[in-house]
């Protein structure tokens, strides 16, 4: 068995660490927030307040916690402007790099940093076309963890159990169509997305990009429709698209195939089936 640490004990990271630890290793994790650090150490693994923009207090605890086998960054900015993105993940990044003894570390990125906006397939050779500020210090960051010989996760659109942000939008009457809806979204489900870390973990090579995402896209009309029949709700209505919104405006289907080599095979390999899941419970 090995020890780890998780760094952001979030709606991802709990899981991560709790599978970790259910499967015998030795697990700390590292949230920002004291009160979640309360509540999520009596899972059986320590929890611990660390900001980690701030480099002393990364060394000390690492000192501490350390040293590990490895180190598995999926901390979330909470959104915020590019600012909070280069404090939360460049900076942070680069002071877990720089302050940790480990042998391997991971870092979960996001696929908007593929930035296409034609529908078409994008992979992990695929090149990054984000033009956004805050997709462009995502790539940055990745690039100080391939520089490290790290691995990246490049998560698409993630929901689960609690939490599906279409579908509380839908449900609230807050949705709107991207014009006419043929937008294709790209997503994972939460358990799938902790199951295919735990696959790098055990097969990935020592440093590389994998795709974690679901097998295939579907357009914002599909969803919304099925969700108007499932609930015997109308459509919501069409409204110009947002080129704020937190994951940017792109339009693309993204590939899993190289992740899906390794062994990995989703829970629920489509979005409806995900959909379908939650409307169950």
């Amino acid at each position: 068995m090995q020890k780890w640490l998780v760094v952001g004990c979030g709606y991802l990271g709990r899981e991560l660490a709790r599978s970790l630890h259910t499967l015998g290793h030795t697990v700390s994790a590292w949230t920002s927030s004291p009160e979640s650090a309360a509540r999520e150490s009596v899972a059986g693994f320590r929890v611990s307040p660390v900001d980690i923009r701030d480099l002393d207090w990364v060394r000390r605890v690492g000192e501490r916690d350390g040293p590990f086998d490895g180190v598995i960054n999926c901390v979330s900015s909470g959104g915020g402007d590019a600012a909070r993105y280069r404090e939360i993940y460049w900076q942070g990044t680069a002071n877990l790099l720089r302050s940790l003894c480990f042998d391997r570390f991971f870092y979960t990125s996001s696929t908007s940093v593929y930035g296409k906006n034609d529908g078409g397939t994008v992979d992990e050779v695929s090149p990054p076309e984000t033009t956004t500020a805050t997709g462009l210090i995502l790539r940055e960051t990745e690039d100080l963890v391939l520089a490290r010989r790290g691995i990246v996760t490049r998560l698409s659109g993630i929901y689960g159990p609690g939490r599906c942000a279409l579908l509380q939008r839908f449900l609230t009457g807050e949705s709107t169509l991207d014009g006419d809806g043929g937008r294709w979204l790209n997503t994972i489900e939460r358990d799938d997305a902790v199951a295919g870390i735990l696959t790098l973990i055990e097969k990935s090579p020592a440093s590389d990009i994998f795709n974690l995402t679901d097998d295939g896209g579907i357009t914002q009309l599909a969803a919304f429709q099925f969700l108007a029949a499932a609930l015997d709700r109308p459509l919501p209505p069409s409204a110009p698209p947002n080129p704020g919104r937190k994951r940017g405006l792109t339009n693309k289907q993204v590939s899993n195939a190289r992740l899906r080599q390794l062994g990995w095979e989703p829970r629920f390999p489509t979005f409806l089936a995900g959909l379908q899941q939650l409307l169950k419970n």
